[in-house]
């Protein structure tokens, strides 16, 4: 799939809808041209016209197969993203756009996804695109988080699992009274070898905090998967000129 809308582009978006998807976690749709394409795993900057807060990066958490308009998903955590879930649908924000080259690849016939927090954004992204285009190949998504009210997309569980794609998710911090019964503890190497169905032949996407992408992908590597089959993007990547 080719990226045609050229990434130096300052574009106004409007918001279409604001989607609750926790306490702290909101998920945003935004309008673009029809002939506006990214592949799963690309980001965007969004900034308010006033430029009062530096522009944002936000992962595309929809599917490239929606057209006129992408969504991306926000933890309410600082000025801007506080702002941003002040917003009810009908405002206009700027838009620059897409970047990245930490993209699903249809050859990987099995994938492992894994992240912290809302690095599970683009794997929403990656998980709907398999199924839009019906691809034959696997995927099983990791998420590590410290609180309860970083698992979100809970509409999307049902078609994940209809599909085949495998969704783990593990508690870093539990909290009496949180009601949480599922696994504790962060993602190590040990937790992907036995959840991961294919894993010496699976490709592995990082995302997130520095400190678990560097940690997995020395682990991964060492346990023999090819560098060409350990892909990741820590949080710090997302740049732009």
């Amino acid at each position: 799939m080719s990226v045609s809308i050229a990434a130096t582009v300052e574009r106004e978006t409007r918001v279409l809808a604001v989607y609750p998807e926790t306490d702290s976690v909101r998920t945003f749709r935004l309008s673009v041209p029809a002939d506006f394409e990214f592949r799963p795993g690309m980001w965007v900057m969004l900034q308010f016209p006033d430029r009062a807060e530096k522009a944002n990066a936000y992962s595309m958490s929809s599917s490239p197969f929606q057209r006129g308009y992408i969504e991306i998903t926000a933890c309410k955590v600082g000025p801007f993203t506080e702002r941003l879930f002040a917003l009810k649908g009908g405002e206009t924000l700027l838009l620059r756009g897409p970047f990245g080259k930490w993209v699903y690849d249809d050859e990987a016939r099995h994938a492992v996804l894994v992240c912290d927090g809302t690095g599970l954004a683009p794997y929403r992204a990656m998980a709907r695109y398999v199924i839009d285009k019906k691809l034959p190949n696997t995927l099983t998504i990791l998420q590590a988080a410290k609180s309860r009210d970083l698992f979100f997309y809970e509409d999307d569980v049902p078609r994940l699992e209809s599909a085949g794609i495998k969704l783990y998710r593990t508690l870093t911090h539990p909290q009496p009274g949180d009601g949480w019964r599922g696994p504790v503890g962060g993602l190590d190497l040990a937790v992907l070898r036995r959840e991961a169905p294919h894993f010496a032949d699976s490709h592995f996407y990082l995302c997130g905090a520095k400190a678990l992408v560097e940690t997995l992908e020395r682990d991964l590597l060492a346990a023999g998967i090819p560098k060409e089959r350990v892909r990741y993007e820590k949080w710090s990547d997302y740049k732009w000129d």
